[in-house]
C-alpha cells in the first residue's frame, strides 16, 4: 500500500511518498521525496518512455524509475540503459544494469561491467554483487574452484564493509551467497581462509536457531542442560535433510537455492 511519510517533516511539512509491504515484514520503500515527483513519475513506463525521455532524466531519476516499476520488462530495462553506450554510464547505472545482468543469468556479462567501476565507487554493494555474480559462476562448484574462491573474497569485503556501516539486512544478504550459491562447501573449509564470513554466518544463524536450541536443552526443572552457544562446524549450517518449501512446491536443497535466489533478486 502506498502512504504519505509525515515521520521527518512532521504534521506540517512536506511528506514523502512510501510504499509499505504488508506481506514483507512491513518493510518500507521510498517512492518519491515529494508527491508532486509521484504524480510525475505516474506517467513514465519502462515500455512506453523512449531513448530520448529517458536520458534527459538525472542518474537518479533513471535508477529511481527502474527500481520502482512493477513487473519490469527487464529487456527493455536493460536496452534503455545499453542504448546510452556503456562507455557513457556512471558508476550508478552501471552498477544497477550489472545488477539486472545478474537477475537473469547472466554474470560473466555482470562482472565485466563491475569492473568497469573504479575503486573510488565500489561500497559493499558492489562487493556484494560482484561476489554474486561469482557465486553464480561457482554454483555448486567445489571449495578450490577459482569462481568460488573469488566470491568468496569479495564477498568478505562486503561484509565488512556492511557491518562498518552497521547495515544488518546487508550483511543477511552477504551470506546469503555463501550458503545458497556456495552450498558445495563446508564451514570448515573456509574458517581460516575467510574468518569474517565465517563468523558472521555463525552469528546471524545461530540467533535465529537460539530459541529452538535453547528449548531443545531445558529439562523439566526450567535448567539449561547443555551448552547452547555450542556449535559442530559440520553441522552449521548444511540443512540437508531439510525438506525445503517456497512458494507451496517442494524442492531439493539445489532446486530450492536456484528458486530462492532468482526470487530474492527480482524483489531488491
Amino acid at each position: 500500500m502506498i502512504f504519505l511519510d509525515y515521520r521527518e517533516c512532521g504534521p506540517t511539512g512536506e511528506p514523502k511518498v512510501v510504499r509499505v509491504d504488508q506481506e514483507g515484514d512491513y518493510s518500507i520503500t521510498l517512492l518519491a521525496d515529494n508527491f508532486g515527483d509521484f504524480i510525475k513519475n505516474l506517467y513514465f513506463n519502462i515500455e512506453e518512455i523512449t531513448d530520448e525521455e529517458f536520458q534527459s532524466l538525472s542518474d537518479t531519476e533513471k535508477v529511481k524509475l527502474l527500481n520502482e516499476q512493477e513487473g519490469i520488462d527487464f529487456k527493455r530495462a536493460m536496452e534503455l540503459l545499453t542504448n546510452i553506450g556503456i562507455d557513457n554510464l556512471s558508476p550508478i547505472l552501471l552498477s544497477t544494469l550489472g545488477r539486472m545482468y545478474n537477475n537473469n543469468g547472466r554474470p560473466a556479462e555482470a562482472i565485466d561491467l563491475f569492473n568497469c567501476i573504479d575503486e573510488a565507487h565500489r561500497d559493499w554493494s558492489w562487493y556484494y554483487r560482484c561476489g554474486y555474480a561469482y557465486g553464480m559462476l561457482g554454483y555448486g562448484k567445489s571449495y578450490e574452484s577459482e569462481h568460488v574462491q573469488k566470491a568468496l573474497q569479495l564477498i568478505e569485503t562486503g561484509i565488512k564493509m556492511a557491518k562498518e556501516y552497521h547495515l544488518d539486512k546487508q550483511l543477511g544478504w552477504c551470506c546469503e551467497v555463501v550458503k545458497y550459491h556456495l552450498f558445495k562447501i563446508k564451514p570448515k573449509e573456509y574458517k581460516e581462509d575467510y574468518p569474517v564470513i565465517f563468523e558472521t554466518i555463525k552469528n546471524l544463524f545461530d540467533k535465529k536457531n537460539s530459541k529452538d536450541t535453547t528449548e531443545d536443552k531445558v529439562t523439566t526443572e526450567g535448567k539449561v542442560t547443555g551448552d547452547i552457544n555450542e556449535c559442530e562446524e559440520d553441522e552449521y549450517p548444511t540443512y540437508d535433510v531439510v525438506h525445503w518449501v517456497f512458494n507451496k512446491q517442494t524442492y531439493s536443497r539445489e532446486e530450492f537455492s536456484k528458486e530462492y535466489n532468482k526470487e530474492v533478486e527480482i524483489c531488491r
